[in-house]
């Protein structure tokens, strides 16, 4: 979920109109703690608010006996790995910059 406030300044010397869209998100906003990087049918990225720290998992979803993807049970963690809180900021701000490319 994302508050929108917008910003609007007027220049009539230069004949130009700047508007300014600033939106503000709910990090970690879910009970599992987890910022969303991407996700597909078959798993997900993302990073996890935890006790100990920030960690980037990437989750996989297993196959059922004909190769479909399987809904039913949990995702996989695949690979944890810790991050320090510059490298979380890093990549939320890369994250929203392409998602509102």
């Amino acid at each position: 979920m994302s508050v929108e406030t917008v910003k609007i300044f007027v220049n009539l010397e230069k004949e130009r109109a700047t508007v300014q869209i600033i939106r503000r998100y709910k990090l970690f906003d879910n009970p599992a703690k987890r910022f969303l990087i991407e996700e597909d049918a078959g798993g997900f990225s993302c990073i996890e608010k935890r006790d100990d720290g920030y960690h980037s998992v990437i989750y996989l979803r297993e196959r059922d006996i004909l190769g479909r993807w399987d809904y039913s049970k949990k995702p996989t963690p695949i690979e944890d790995r810790k991050l320090t809180p510059k490298e979380v900021k890093e990549t939320i701000r890369e994250v929203l910059r392409v998602r509102h490319e």
